[in-house]
């Protein structure tokens, strides 16, 4: 990941310098990143595995708000604002690239690619966002349970074919949690997409068996 995205920026910008470099960190499983409302001085960059951003309810109910990838800042929140409302969890193990907050809010001020860079990353996080009000607000669950996956699989790097195969080491209780489901109903999406063809899952991995049914589960657009 490091020449792609910000991490590119990072390591080949105008303004990168030995001040903006990272020092790694390594997160185990269901470990905890980050806390709501929590103070730190460090950004961090995910560079392998997986992280779960959520918010929890005063009965305790939780609510998964994103899931965070590599190449991919555990939340562009965490650079602009002091605290945040959310939680940020491993969902694997992760290993994190930390950069101190002043430098790289000091690096984003300075070098205009790095600034557009971080604007575009803050729309794409803003557009989930909506898209994730549409899902929850006015698609079945089948249709946000087949986008989910989709989204997964572009984000893992799928061209759009059948047969293409991706780590997925997300519950369904996981997805249950993003998309406002019950687990219950999860396993009878997700029994149902297996049965007929749509995809196969096993060993933490995750096969789109037949792109176009799936697409069409998912609304019949292209996402």
């Amino acid at each position: 990941m490091r020449d792609k995205g910000f991490c590119s920026l990072l390591r080949h910008g105008r303004a990168a310098a030995s001040e903006v470099e990272p020092r790694e960190s390594s997160v185990r499983a269901r470990q905890h990143i980050y806390r709501a409302k929590e103070q730190g001085r460090y950004i961090a960059i995910i560079r392998e595995g997986m992280t779960l951003r959520y918010l929890t309810i005063t009965d305790g109910r939780r609510q998964i708000l994103s899931i965070g990838m590599p190449g991919e800042f555990i939340s562009v929140t965490c650079v602009v604002r002091d605290t945040a409302p959310f939680s940020v969890q491993a969902l694997t193990p992760v290993r994190l690239c930390l950069f101190e907050k002043e430098a790289l809010q000091q690096f984003i001020r300075n070098d205009p690619d790095a600034l557009h860079c971080f604007l575009d990353i803050c729309v794409s996080e803003k557009e989930e966002s909506e898209s994730r009000i549409v899902d929850l607000g006015r698609r079945t669950s089948e249709e946000r349970i087949a986008r989910f996956l989709l989204q997964m699989a572009s984000r893992s790097g799928w061209n759009g074919e059948s047969g293409y195969s991706f780590h997925f080491p997300i519950r369904q209780q996981h997805i249950a949690d993003l998309l406002g489901l019950t687990q219950v109903h999860v396993s009878r999406v997700i029994s149902k997409f297996r049965r007929t063809g749509l995809i196969t899952i096993g060993s933490g991995t995750l096969k789109i068996a037949d792109a176009y049914a799936l697409r069409q589960a998912a609304g019949g657009r292209d996402i």
